[in-house]
């Protein structure tokens, strides 16, 4: 199998256009570890191999997603600012509109349904055992203990949605 052409090596400006960006990041990269094929000076551009560095960022980009700072530029840094306050906005303008509610309110709104669910099924012991214990009939029994299940869901069911 033939080995794969080597990947082109072009200049500061060139690696700019391709990759989008600007000569200042490059230069940024640079100071970073960016890989350079021959560094400028005197009118004379450096040049990249493409495929070194797009590996390259590739790699920052790995890092800088497994939490390692050092790793990420400021460009990076910006774009991860902007989304992080842009995520926030969109909560709290959420929050303002009742369509989430925050963790906290939820769980004590599912604790206390909770609680009165508990209370209410415990409760059906007491209640109902006199009144099975007067019935003979099974199926009477059985429609006893249903009936007083499906009222004691229905009301909390309807205590829920307040």
């Amino acid at each position: 199998m033939p080995a794969a052409p080597e990947s082109p090596v072009v200049s500061q400006s060139e690696i700019c256009r391709l990759l989008n960006v600007t000569p200042t990041t490059v230069q940024a990269w640079t100071r970073k570890g960016c890989p350079i094929v021959a560094k400028g000076g005197r009118g004379k551009a450096s040049s990249y191999r493409v495929s070194d560095v797009v590996r390259w960022r590739e790699e920052q980009a790995r890092l800088a997603a497994t939490g390692d700072i050092n790793a990420m530029d400021m460009e990076e840094a910006r774009r991860r600012k902007l989304a992080a306050e842009a995520a926030s906005a969109e909560i709290d303008l959420d929050l303002k509109r009742g369509v989430v509610v925050e963790v906290d309110v939820a769980l004590d709104e599912v604790g206390r349904g909770l609680d009165a669910c508990r209370s209410k099924l415990l409760s059906l012991a007491s209640r109902l055992a006199p009144q099975v214990a007067a019935e003979d009939d099974v199926p009477k029994c059985k429609a006893l203990i249903s009936e007083a299940i499906n009222e004691a869901l229905s009301e909390l069911s309807a205590r829920m949605s307040e």
